[in-house]
């Protein structure tokens, strides 16, 4: 009897279909780890904070100052007389030592004639002089007069020249001070005196804005932020003075610093232009004010969202991320530049810091540290 056997044939655990789609899965896979793919964020920050960065800033400091002369210019009379012939006026711009009127008077006209008499006496005395010289010279060679004589003769010739060169410079002088010059170059701002007008030595007639030997005077205060310190001001520290309805900036740099006002613990210096800008009076002229600004050195700070910083019993604080949870850091401030505020110290960069609703969270555990008074 032959003995037969039948096998049922079975269809396998994984069939074809399956398995080319599980190819297709560990394709993705793969390829989703390949070079091409986008890389992961490892850094991110948590929601409502930032990331910092490092800044470069440069200190300055800023102080109102404005432009005003070494020394107040004024025409004033040098004799007693009257006004005549004066031709200014105001906003006029006169030069060192222009005429711009005489001084006449019965008292005047008297000290030039005295002065005038004065000169013909010491020329006269003069003449006389050479001609005693001359004579003892011609005796001496004779062998009539003596060594002696001839040097009384030459000294006598001497004090006669110096009579008449202090005559002259007498009347010289008169005669100047008649004459109404300008003590500088400026413009005309006040006309006191007119035409006229009886004076005195040292009245002023005209008031007059000196164009030369300008100065600014600023005066800055340590209370302003983000300021370089008031004794960080040295000689020599430069910046900008930006006049008033300007936009021009002039360089300016530090020439003395004067004792600190003890009304106001204001600190007055004086600046002068750097050499080698072109000035007008449109940019420097007398009674001018502005802006001054002084520029110190460059510093790396951290700037964060100034809604991130949380004042508490006057330190300023920041909430940093940490493994165990948001942290309190108390920081050092600087400038603010829009919604950014500088932190000078106290933060390093790449540290989070929590900005949405910070002043919340750094009081969050208020209720466990309050201690009720006794």
């Amino acid at each position: 009897m032959n003995q037969s056997h039948h096998f049922t044939r079975r269809s396998p655990l994984f069939g074809i279909p399956y398995l080319l789609g599980l190819c297709g899965v560990l394709a993705c896979l793969l390829a989703g780890t390949g070079a091409g793919a986008a890389p992961a964020q490892t850094s991110m920050p948590a929601p409502g904070s930032i990331i910092t960065e490092h800044a470069l800033r440069t200190e300055f400091s800023t102080g109102f100052g404005h432009i005003a002369p070494i020394a107040q210019a004024a025409l004033r009379a040098n004799q007693t007389g009257r006004v005549r012939d004066l031709t200014l006026y105001l906003g006029q711009v006169v030069q060192a030592g222009a005429v711009v009127g005489h001084l006449v008077g019965s008292n005047l006209t008297a000290q030039i004639q005295q002065a005038q008499a004065r000169l013909s006496q010491a020329i006269a005395s003069e003449h006389s002089a050479i001609r005693l010289l001359l004579i003892e010279q011609r005796t001496l060679a004779d062998q009539i007069s003596t060594q002696q004589t001839l040097v009384h003769a030459e000294q006598a010739l001497g004090l006669a020249q110096a009579e008449r060169s202090i005559a002259q410079a007498a009347l010289t002088a008169l005669k100047r001070d008649t004459e109404l010059r300008t003590p500088s170059p400026g413009i005309v701002t006040r006309i006191e005196q007119i035409n006229g007008s009886r004076v005195r030595p040292g009245m002023a007639i005209a008031r007059i804005a000196p164009t030369q030997g300008l100065l600014l005077r600023a005066r800055f205060f340590s209370t302003q932020p983000a300021q370089i310190h008031l004794s960080q001001i040295k000689p020599g520290t430069r910046g900008w003075f930006i006049p008033i309805d300007s936009t021009q900036k002039i360089a300016v740099s530090v020439e003395s610093i004067l004792p600190i006002d003890a009304r106001d613990g204001a600190l007055p210096i004086v600046l002068q232009p750097v050499k080698g800008q072109l000035l007008s009076t449109d940019n420097w002229q007398d009674g001018l004010a502005g802006t001054v600004e002084l520029i110190g050195a460059s510093q790396t700070v951290i700037p964060v969202p100034t809604r991130a910083l949380v004042l508490a019993q006057g330190q300023w604080w920041v909430l940093v991320k940490t493994p165990s949870g948001w942290q309190r850091q108390a920081v050092h401030i600087g400038a603010s530049h829009g919604d950014n505020t500088d932190v000078t110290s106290g933060l390093n960069a790449g540290a989070v810091v929590l900005v949405e609703q910070a002043y919340l969270e750094f009081h969050r555990d208020f209720a466990s540290r309050y201690q009720q008074p006794d």
